[in-house]
């Protein structure tokens, strides 16, 4: 039988959320029916995470620097598809925005053309419009989106897929601990949580602050720990690749976002039985139950 060929196009592979639910999505997929993929354009750490071997890993400039995806997206996006998609395909799945986007929007190619919404991107209407469908991770996001893409035949709901296999339960410590996973940026909302933190302490409410993950955030993270003499209450533990043992060893998990599409971390959550807390972003009332569940 024939496989299916398709092709996955995303900006990073190093950390993440997005960077995770891809690396799922392709490792999840029956490599007997789907020949796949992976097409990374900046930056790509081949360490971060385990790749099933049969996924054709295809990193481009494998480096980033501030403004070299604005630098690329004016290249002619046509020119571009033709150099880096170098077979054909029977699906196209631009799973981020930015030049994903737009150089699928512009691929040739007769193959089905899918743009993936982690969040609400009003940035690439015009690219949408040539896409033949949309994959949303919430239905708050789809929902949004529907009235400004007019073709609600053509959106798609789609969860991110969690791997339950690699999710695994540890033994729990007595210490209340409060734990957050993603990348150390400033749409996480780190920062605000770590003031929440601090008011916490100050009222007398003892507990420990859990951040797992890394970034360019880093450090203005360590300096306000350092201003505000938090280092005996609060860990970095740095980027890790099994999140889980942390998150199970916690006794509350935190979503301090300003932004989300649905929180990858806090579904796992979820699933490992831990309360969770989280801002009002796109998918906490579909996760929460509006309240029901955390």
């Amino acid at each position: 039988m024939e496989k299916t060929r398709l092709l996955f196009v995303t900006n990073h592979l190093f950390v993440g959320g997005v960077d995770k639910v891809a690396v799922d999505i392709v490792n999840g997929l029956d490599k007997d029916r789907f020949d796949v993929t992976l097409l990374v354009l900046f930056r790509y750490d081949p360490g971060r995470y385990h790749i099933d071997p049969r996924v054709h890993v295809q990193p481009v400039f494998k480096t980033y620097f501030k403004g070299l995806s604005h630098l690329v997206s004016l290249l002619p996006q046509t020119w571009l598809y033709r150099r880096l998609v170098r077979r054909e395909y029977d699906y196209e799945i631009a799973f981020q925005a930015g030049v994903p986007t737009r150089m699928l929007s512009k691929s040739p190619s007769r193959a089905v053309k899918l743009a993936w919404m982690h969040g609400l991107d009003t940035d690439h209407l015009k690219e949408h419009q040539r896409f033949d469908k949309m994959v949303f991770i919430s239905s708050e996001v789809m929902e949004a989106f529907a009235p400004l893409y007019g073709r609600p035949d053509d959106l798609i709901l789609c969860y991110n897929p969690i791997d339950y296999k690699a999710i695994e339960e540890e033994v729990r410590r007595d210490a209340p601990i409060l734990c957050t996973v993603g990348r150390f940026s400033p749409e996480k909302g780190f920062l605000r949580l770590l003031a929440c933190h601090k008011a916490l302490l100050d009222e007398g409410v003892r507990q420990q602050l859990w951040f797992v993950g890394d970034g360019h955030e880093r450090k203005n993270m360590e300096a306000y720990i350092r201003a505000h003499h938090l280092e005996d209450s609060v860990r970095l533990w740095g980027y890790q690749t099994n999140p889980y043992r942390f998150i199970s060893r916690s006794d509350v998990y935190v979503c301090s976002s300003f932004i989300e599409g649905l929180s990858v971390a806090a579904t796992e959550a979820v699933l490992l039985g831990k309360p969770v807390v989280t801002t009002n972003v796109c998918g906490a009332k579909e996760l929460l139950g509006d309240g029901e569940y955390g």
